[in-house]
């Protein structure tokens, strides 16, 4: 969005401080608000949405002013859910083991440790029954 369609959107003008546009996104986005406005029918949910993607997009641009800009565009949430990867982002393990590592970041020595405790464990059940059976 260009910064004059921003200005025009927010009704600022081009000599508005960083204060001055923040005070007037906040001011549009009251009047906006779904619960601001009577009624409330799908028609008038959905132009108030709209309008707040556009309020939202106009701030985007505005707010950047001094800081670096992004290259990319600002997208809606339709763009963005529809650009993101849905799902887990890792690749799914072939074993337990796998699994638990990666669940799991664990040293080696911490490693080596949890498998004499889980042995040690085992052992100790293992006489137990065998105790107990006899």
């Amino acid at each position: 969005m260009k910064e004059n369609d921003a200005r025009k959107i927010l009704g600022l003008t081009t000599s508005a401080s960083q204060a001055k546009i923040k005070q007037a996104y906040h001011k549009k986005l009251r009047t906006q608000h779904l619960r601001q406005i009577p009624g409330n029918t799908l028609e008038q949910r959905q132009h108030a949405y709209q309008q707040s993607v556009k309020v939202n997009a106009a701030w985007n641009t505005l707010s950047q002013t001094g800081k670096k800009r992004s290259q990319r565009p600002v997208q809606t949430n339709a763009a963005k859910t529809a650009s993101k990867p849905s799902g887990r982002t890792q690749p799914k393990a072939q074993n337990m083991a796998e699994a638990w590592d990666s669940l799991v970041q664990l040293s080696p020595v911490s490693k080596r440790m949890t498998t004499i405790i889980t042995l040690f464990v085992f052992v100790i059940f293992i006489i137990l029954v065998w105790f107990f059976l006899l």
